[in-house]
């Protein structure tokens, strides 16, 4: 899904999804460090479900016309900019992009106040890590605010991260 990001001062043309997914990894040349990040992320459990069933229910879940197209609404973090929310579930799946990690993660997430919840998809170097390295921690659920930046860098695309607010702080002490 393409978009095009408004900012006060300028329009800018934003990558596709697909490109976005792994566009950090190209610049990862440590192959050990790459090696161990693979690692990490596919500690994440598979999600083991039907994609297509998946977009076909909640295409026959939509109650209004705008509701239509919203399997392809998740990779869009604009409606999550400054809240503060709890990541319930996290799954990883298989990615075909080019020169990229090999997974992308499905990102569930609730607002705390509302009670609404949001899926979100990443491919994002930085989100996959923190993530990844949060179920080696055994931190989750993480709260957090999901940050991207204000302007794009040289190549066009507009990073992003985790900031952590809370987390699961494991007992190590017990057996």
């Amino acid at each position: 899904m393409e978009g095009t990001a408004m900012n006060a001062k300028n329009t800018v043309a934003r990558p596709s999804v697909d490109d976005q997914q792994g566009a950090d990894v190209a610049l990862i040349t440590n192959k050990k460090l790459l090696e161990q990040f693979a690692e990490m992320a596919v500690a994440i459990p598979a999600d083991l479900g039907n994609g297509t069933e998946d977009i076909l229910a909640k295409i026959l879940a939509a109650e209004t016309w705008d509701q239509l197209d919203a399997p392809w609404e998740t990779s869009d973090i604009d409606d999550i900019q400054g809240l503060e929310l709890t990541i319930t579930k996290v799954t990883r799946r298989p990615s075909t992009f080019k020169g990229g990690l090999g997974v992308f993660l499905v990102v569930h997430l609730m607002d705390k106040r509302t009670g609404k919840e949001y899926v979100k998809t990443t491919g994002s170097v930085s989100v996959v890590g923190q993530i990844a390295r949060a179920y080696f921690l055994g931190a989750m659920p993480l709260s957090v605010k999901w940050v991207r930046a204000e302007r794009p860098s040289d190549s066009g695309y507009f990073p992003q991260h985790l900031e952590i607010l809370d987390g699961v702080t494991p007992d190590k002490t017990r057996a």
